[in-house]
Order: C-alpha cells, then structure tokens, then sequence
C-alpha cells in the first residue's frame, strides 16, 4: 500500500498526523457518497495517498487549506485512474 510506505518515510508529529487524520475525515465525508461501494476501498487509499503526500509536500498548510487542494487532486488523479 502506496499510503502505508509514505506514512512509514514521514516524520509525522503526533500533532500532524492529527491533522492529516482531519483533512483525510474530511475530504472522504464528501466524497464517499459519490463512490460506488465496491470502489470504495481503492479509493479510500487513493485518498490516503494523496492526503499524506500533501502533507508531507506542503506541512504549513492548515487543515481548511489542504483539504480543497486533496480534493482536487483526487477529482484529477480519479479521472485519469
């Protein structure tokens, strides 16, 4: 799992992970009701991955700014998947 090796890479405060939970929380609560069921867990994990990679590219972003850009990039990344 892509998102597992970049948890494992980073070096995540308890404090930031905290956020990334919340910008993952809440990037998926919007767009879980989009996604069939069976595609969910595919796409949890390309969430996850685009979440953490964010947070590890751009760690000075406040939750309520990461998370329109991780929404972005998983409406991109999940139309070329």
């Amino acid at each position: 799992m892509r998102a597992i090796r970049i948890l494992q890479r980073g070096a995540f405060t308890p404090e930031d992970f905290a956020r990334v939970q919340q910008v993952f929380d809440d990037a998926w609560a919007t767009v879980a009701p989009t996604i069939p069921r069976g595609d969910r867990p595919q796409r949890r994990e390309m969430l996850a991955t685009i979440v953490l990679s964010l947070a590890t590219a751009r760690s000075d972003l406040e939750p309520a700014e990461m998370t329109p850009i991780a929404l972005r990039l998983f409406g991109v990344i999940g139309e070329v998947a």
